[in-house]
């Protein structure tokens, strides 16, 4: 389960997402046991685009290791998967700093 004092949330119907930036770990949940996998779409502002699936049907909190650069940003939005399609793709997130969270 995500440190909930060192992260930024950003949350869908589909699922909700942390961003835990000591340690760059990306935390996801899928909200729904519809069948459709809960992706977190991570954006940096360096040029990278990560992902980080959920557990399958709202089986608890998941996360991903990333490793970004420091003092640089990413930026996270939500969607659902399977079988290679998706669909209820959320907003973008604010910005936020790789070192220690906040917005860029």
């Amino acid at each position: 389960m995500p440190n909930f004092d060192g992260w930024r949330f950003e949350g869908t119907n589909v699922g909700p997402t942390c961003y835990q930036w000591v340690g760059d770990d990306q935390w996801v949940m899928d909200g729904w046991t519809n069948g459709w996998a809960a992706v977190a779409h991570v954006q940096t502002n360096y040029g990278k685009d990560r992902y980080c699936q959920a557990r399958p049907s709202a089986e608890g909190w998941d996360y991903c290791k990333f490793d970004h650069k420091e003092g640089k940003c990413v930026r996270m939005r939500m969607y659902e998967l399977k079988d290679g399609v998706t669909r209820n793709w959320g907003g973008w997130s604010a910005w936020y700093g790789t070192s220690y969270g906040w917005p860029c």
